[in-house]
């Protein structure tokens, strides 16, 4: 019978579990940088945006595309101010 991941993690060694633990976040990241980068391929400068989710103060948001960046967004909110937000927390408003 073959065991689960997580029933094979306690019998790794201290290292074993460094290296896994560097892989996993390896791969995180990537995802991460990916999804990024296939977001911002979606947002033009002047575009009204809202945001879906980043923390509690601009969460709902709708300010406008000022430029962008690899993965992010510089936002203008008018009176709450001027923002850099990861282009996948982003989306057009119609």
């Amino acid at each position: 019978m073959k065991m689960s991941i997580a029933e094979q993690l306690p019998k790794l060694s201290l290292e074993e579990l460094r290296t896994l633990n560097h892989q996993i976040v390896g791969i995180i990241k990537l995802k991460s940088f990916t999804s990024n980068a296939n977001a911002i391929t979606n947002l033009e400068v002047k575009m009204k945006v809202k945001v879906k989710r980043f923390d509690s103060k601009l969460s709902g948001l709708i300010g406008t595309v000022i430029s962008l960046r690899r993965v992010k967004a510089v936002v203008d909110f008018g009176v709450a101010g001027k923002w850099v937000i990861p282009a996948s927390n982003l989306e057009e408003v119609k």
